[in-house]
């Protein structure tokens, strides 16, 4: 795995959330108590990705966990959010 390669494409998909308007500026309550969680959905899905995966994948310098299939559950439907499921996919083939 070449983290080179992992840091370009995540940098992407920030750019991707940003351009989306998923990127906060704050992070959600949940992520300092979880038991301000409810069920989870995209915009839960979009907040996990800015203020825990990719974060750690950062920190760790690689990315741990195949990412697409579970944007996969919550893009299936957006049309216009499929640069953003691509930019998953590609991040999943480094790995």
């Amino acid at each position: 795995m070449n983290t080179d390669s992992v840091h370009i494409k995540l940098n992407q998909i920030e750019k991707e959330l940003i351009r989306l308007g998923f990127w906060k500026k704050e992070p959600p309550k949940w992520i300092d108590d979880f038991t301000e969680m409810d069920a989870v959905n995209e915009i839960d899905f979009m907040e996990w990705l800015q203020f825990i995966y990719l974060p750690n994948c950062r920190k760790y310098n690689m990315a741990s966990i195949l990412i697409a299939p579970q944007a996969a559950k919550f893009l299936q439907t957006a049309t216009n959010k499929g640069k953003l499921l691509q930019l998953f996919i590609e991040l999943d083939a480094i790995i």
